[in-house]
């Protein structure tokens, strides 16, 4: 599903410009980093039964964390 949708918004970010290329893809970006947080909460982590592999994909989240903050940030900048 991840896949599909990534597919579909990289199409509509194709025939975008300017300030509303800046937009739609602000937008997309938020999403896409809440999708990947969701499914590393509540798929990969619960499955993940090595504490190392399980250790190292729950660094990541803040990574993530910190670029869907940052995309909502310049989203509320852009709309202005």
């Amino acid at each position: 599903t991840m896949l599909r949708d990534h597919q579909a918004a990289m199409a509509r970010l194709a025939r975008l410009s300017g300030a509303e290329f800046d937009r739609a893809f602000l937008e997309h970006e938020q999403a896409f980093h809440k999708a990947v947080l969701d499914a590393v909460k509540g798929t990969l982590l619960p499955a993940i039964q090595n504490k190392e592999l399980k250790d190292f994909v729950a660094s990541l989240g803040p990574a993530f964390e910190a670029h869907r903050v940052m995309a909502v940030h310049l989203q509320s900048k852009v709309a202005e």
